[in-house]
């Protein structure tokens, strides 16, 4: 896994960062579910 610093990155990127990878948060499952829909060539764009 990548690692990021805090010396060039605000608290606020640090979290965002965190919370993408952790498969419990809701933006994890946001992530997941975007990601589904893209690849998806049945998903009708509304």
């Amino acid at each position: 896994m990548k690692k990021i610093s805090g010396k060039t990155h605000t608290k606020d990127q640090l979290n965002n960062y965190a919370n993408q990878k952790n498969p419990n948060s809701k933006e994890f499952k946001a992530n997941q579910n975007n990601r589904a829909n893209q690849l998806n060539t049945n998903t009708k764009v509304k």
